[in-house]
């Protein structure tokens, strides 16, 4: 109900605002200026604290992340690696394991762990250089759970051919352009320290590396870091 009066302040004109507010029978002047007041400081307060949520799920997002092209030589490298490749079994056989260190949550506090995952092989040294960089960060960012490599059906997908990598799904969805949850189940940066910050440790981890964020793809895919995609 608040965010539905939000939104109609904000798009009436100052002046439509003026005349409505003058059509309303209040008893006097300064009733009217203190609810004006109230609702316009209302507005204001919902605006800060839903700021990242209005931005990244209305698709007007002001904080669009700037991607460097991936490294050229690693990028012809793995267009390489993958050109031939038609079934399941030979995109796995393009694959290895890399061991990641990672931060856990337990009882409250963050432990340093690891964890494996399947990527491409000549992705490897890169993918172990970012969480590297994530472990080390002044965030400890922690993890619940990391996708690779998973076969989805057809190459559409780059985790076909370990080319993704999907941090703690439940906690960064992929959501419709409505903001509403396709899988996982909520975002929510400012308060859930397994959801993914836009000017955190991960996104700035992976995208100086030329890896996409699928915060910036159309349907919203917050847990989703892609190489060399779009």
């Amino acid at each position: 109900m608040i965010k539905k009066v939000y939104k109609f302040i904000i798009k009436l004109k100052i002046k439509e605002w003026y005349i409505i507010m003058n059509k309303i029978n209040f008893k006097n002047g300064i009733r009217r200026f203190a609810l004006l007041t109230a609702l316009i400081l209302s507005a204001t307060a919902i605006s800060t604290a839903n700021n990242i949520y209005e931005n990244l799920y209305s698709f007007r997002s002001k904080r669009k992340v700037e991607n460097p092209d991936p490294d050229s030589e690693l990028k012809q490298k793995v267009k390489d690696r993958i050109r031939d490749v038609s079934t399941r079994a030979e995109a796995e056989s393009r694959l290895v394991w890399v061991e990641l260190p990672v931060w856990r949550l337990k009882d409250g506090k963050k432990v340093s762990d690891t964890e494996k995952i399947q990527v491409l092989d000549v992705l490897a040294d890169e993918v172990k250089e970012i969480f590297h960089e994530i472990h080390k960060g002044k965030e400890k960012f922690p993890i619940k759970r990391l996708i690779g490599y998973s076969w989805r059906g057809s190459f559409k997908s780059l985790h076909s051919t370990g080319r993704a990598i999907d941090l703690n799904p439940e906690e960064n969805p992929q959501v419709n352009s409505n903001g509403k949850a396709i899988v996982g189940k909520s975002w929510e940066p400012n308060s859930n320290p397994y959801s993914i910050k836009p000017d955190g440790d991960v996104v700035r981890a992976f995208t100086k590396r030329g890896w996409i964020w699928g915060a910036n793809f159309r349907t919203r895919d917050y847990m989703h870091f892609g190489f060399a995609e779009m």
